[in-house]
């Protein structure tokens, strides 16, 4: 009820996975139902904003549909501030379907408490289609369970892989935070350039090259200049240009891959920080949970 089929099937992600991986199996709820799992971790920690990348933005935006609607569907109802004579012939006034406007505002005279009274019984038991219609006749805003997340992109919001595409370890073309310098520079020498570069001295595109995409993250201004400069120009080839990308790219990692020998060398530090992260995160949970449990008449 809360979250259609529909919804599901138009993710993009959804979409061009079905389409690059051919040889997979992927018609499964497993794969489908996914943003769902996604879209319960974000909720349940009532977050404000969760930071992706630019392709996972579907996913926020099908979180604050499934939000939004949880919220219609269990949601209280907080009646506008109208005068007592406010209310009088209200559901007239705004063309609630005969059968409801019935219900709620008969004929013979109510006071306003029993009417709010009323309107906020009958709209407990409505029906999604009667509850939206509440809410864009101006009957009442939801006093939302959950908050309606937005994207946090960074300056760099889409990397793309070795091989033009996305990045993803489905694709087999990622460089991981924990690849040696040595697999980093074999990756980089095989990544795609501006295909328009069939030759040494033809000019290129930067911003058509995913070479570049990386140089804009991990190296100095300086090279970024050059490199954009001299591809223009065709005084730099792929090569070179790949080799003095890779020699940054990698003195990015240095200083992480550092900090992830300390934990591979102490396993159970990282148990530590999980165990501890854990337990802040089950206080959360059980919180939210018993307000979900209690809107939807479980606990």
């Amino acid at each position: 009820m809360v979250t259609p089929l529909g919804w599901l099937e138009r993710v993009p992600t959804y979409k061009e996975q079905l389409d690059n991986l051919q040889g997979r199996d992927l018609h499964t709820y497993g794969f489908l139902g996914y943003p769902v799992l996604q879209a319960a971790d974000i909720l349940i920690y009532k977050a404000g904003y969760v930071p992706v990348g630019e392709d996972q933005v579907p996913h926020v935006e099908l979180t604050r549909e499934i939000a939004r609607r949880f919220n219609i569907a269990y949601g209280d109802l907080i009646l506008p501030d109208l005068p007592d004579e406010g209310w009088s012939g209200l559901g007239t006034s705004v063309g609630l379907p005969h059968s409801i406007n019935e219900q709620l505002f008969p004929d013979s005279p109510k006071a306003a408490k029993d009417k709010k009274g009323l309107i906020t019984r009958h709209f407990r038991s409505a029906s999604l289609a009667e509850k939206a219609y509440y809410l864009n006749n101006g009957l009442g805003s939801v006093k939302p369970i959950f908050p309606e997340p937005q994207s946090l992109l960074t300056p760099s919001p889409r990397l793309r892989g070795t091989d033009g595409r996305k990045m993803s370890k489905s694709y087999e073309n990622a460089i991981f935070l924990s690849d040696p310098p040595n697999v980093i520079d074999k990756k980089v020498r095989g990544m795609m350039t501006d295909p328009a570069r069939m030759r040494r001295h033809d000019p290129g595109d930067p911003e058509k090259c995913p070479v570049f995409d990386h140089h804009k993250i991990f190296s100095p201004a300086e090279v970024i200049e050059r490199a954009d400069r001299e591809c223009r120009t065709a005084e730099i080839g792929c090569v070179e240009c790949k080799k003095l990308m890779a020699l940054h790219l990698n003195e990015y990692l240095a200083p992480i891959q550092e900090r992830r020998k300390v934990y591979e060398s102490d396993p159970q530090k990282v148990w530590n920080v999980l165990a501890a992260g854990t337990e802040k995160a089950r206080g959360v949970v059980q919180k939210t949970m018993g307000e979900v449990r209690t809107a939807t008449k479980l606990a």
